[in-house]
């Protein structure tokens, strides 16, 4: 029974028309799998000099340009460069939420919660 299922489904999908359909659909199952695997990051990392900055200034003026409260920043060094790291602890709306699932797919739930990296 399943064998003439698979059989029927190979007959009609020998017909021109369906066989472009069927082309399209694949590619875009494929074209949806390499973005969810490889995910796009479209934020800009901002560079500056830390020699002359203060590490306390930076994140006070991000705040003040951006409008945002509760935020976190720390500093680490990451491949010999300094990185500010700023974290959000509000809570995400559905709309933040769905761009993290399909821009960021594989990053746990900690990683999903740093909005920004800059490295220095």
């Amino acid at each position: 029974m399943f064998f003439s299922f698979l059989k029927n489904i190979a007959d009609i999908i020998k017909k021109p028309l369906v066989q472009k359909i069927t082309r399209g659909f694949l590619i875009l199952i494929f074209i949806i799998l390499v973005w969810f695997i490889f995910g796009f990051n479209f934020q800009k990392n901002k560079i500056a000099n830390l020699d002359s900055l203060n590490k306390n200034q930076i994140v006070k003026n991000y705040l003040l340009k951006n409008k945002i409260d509760n935020l976190k920043a720390e500093f680490f060094y990451r491949n010999d460069h300094l990185t500010l790291r700023i974290k959000d602890n509000s809570s995400k709306s559905l709309a933040d939420s769905l761009k993290y699932f399909f821009y960021k797919p594989f990053f746990n739930y900690f990683k999903n919660r740093w909005l920004k990296n800059y490295s220095f």
